[in-house]
């Protein structure tokens, strides 16, 4: 094969004005800082994957760990990854308690909320959490836009 001596076409994309970069830029951040931040969080947790955390004493004024905790609800969150297999959650009989286990996308957003509200009483309860494009038979699964969710 020989080396053509024909210049090469070049397709470099028109400038940008600043305030189109800057539109760019913010559009990016938005989208990507939550990401940035949830990885950033997870990896300071002290809890190994698929396991829950429940805290032992109610939160004081020193608590950081949520944004504007309830003074008086013990708390437990899990990191889930859902890379391998869904995951199924199982909460116990709750009586006349009340309950909710937000799932939470990387972004935040609160894909499903099992719980007294949504789900119903007092009856122990499975949910499954999926990954999109994964074949699944539970009718009570929800999914998931990224492998790795937040349960809180």
């Amino acid at each position: 094969m020989s080396e053509s001596s024909e210049p090469v076409a070049s397709h470099a994309a028109p400038a940008l004005s600043p305030p189109e970069a800057e539109a760019i830029a913010t559009l990016g951040y938005i989208y990507g800082y939550p990401l940035v931040l949830m990885d950033a969080t997870r990896a300071a947790s002290t809890a190994p994957a698929n396991r829950f955390m429940h805290a032992s004493e109610f939160p004081d004024d020193t608590f950081t760990d949520v944004v504007s905790p309830n003074v008086d609800t013990l708390y437990s969150a899990a990191w889930l990854d859902l890379n391998a297999e869904p995951i199924i959650l199982a909460v116990p009989e709750m009586g006349r308690r009340y309950y909710t286990m937000p799932l939470l996308d990387a972004w935040t957003n609160v894909f499903a909320a099992p719980g007294t509200r949504t789900t119903g009483g007092s009856k122990a309860r499975s949910r499954s959490s999926d990954r999109p494009g994964r074949a699944t038979c539970r009718p009570a699964s929800r999914r998931s836009r990224r492998p790795r969710t937040w349960s809180g």
